[in-house]
Order: C-alpha cells, then structure tokens, then sequence
C-alpha cells in the first residue's frame, strides 16, 4: 500500500466500550483507519444499535470472568447472529477463547493487542458475511 492511501470499508462497525476515553480513542483510530465505527458506552445502548442498524461487525472490550457480561454476550449473539463479534479482553488468550466461544464470539483479542491486529481482523471479516448457525 502506497504511504497516504486511505482505504475505506463498505461494513459498518460497533464499538461497546464502558471506558468513554479508551473507546473514544479508538473509534477514532478505527474510522482514521477506514472503518465507519459507532460507539455504545453500555451493554443496552449496544442492544438499541444492534437492533437499529446493520452492522457488519461488533467489538466489545469486556472482563470475560464476569459472569454478567457472558450473559450480556450470549443475549447480544441471538439478538445478532449475522455480525461478527469480537472481544478484547485482559485474559490470556486461551482462557478468554474458550470462555468467549461459548457465547458465540468469533474472534478474542487479548492484551496486549495493537490496533493493526484489530483492523487486520476487522478487514479479515469485511470479506465475508457472517454465516447464522
């Protein structure tokens, strides 16, 4: 890719960050990065956005050893079964991947983890749509 060119993805991205400053920051980077990102700050703002609008892809940043937000996962995957969700998560990749799998997430990012593995996985999924099982 030639330095300065920007690239923009047709699929639309939604963000759930309860860290207003960490998720602003990176939709920011995300959307600079060519992904149209919206932001939700709670897991039922996320819901109302799902439910609203098509989007191609969700991230969420979440403590996976909750089991609160599991169950928040599980409802978000029925309610979204086309979308790819992707979690970014504290815990070692292995746990979080297997705890993740169950709700049905498709990918785990776990810290540390840079934007451009998040973007080359975004990217990844902007290929193909999501099949519902």
């Amino acid at each position: 890719m030639r330095p300065g060119l920007f690239i923009t993805h047709d699929s639309r991205t939604l963000l759930l960050d309860a860290n207003n400053e960490h998720g602003g920051q990176l939709v920011e980077q995300l959307n600079h990065a060519g992904f149209k990102t919206d932001f939700a700050v709670s897991w039922s703002a996320a819901h109302a956005a799902l439910s609203a609008n098509y989007y191609h892809s969700f991230i969420v940043v979440a403590d996976l050893d909750q089991s609160a937000v599991l169950d928040q996962l599980d409802a978000l995957r029925r309610a979204a079964l086309r979308v790819w969700i992707i979690v970014l998560s504290d815990l070692q990749a292995e746990r979080a991947l297997a705890l993740a799998h169950r709700q049905g997430v498709d990918a785990v990012l776990s810290a540390p983890y840079s934007v451009q593995d998040l973007t080359s996985r975004l990217a990844a999924f902007s290929l193909r749509a999501r099949p519902a099982f």
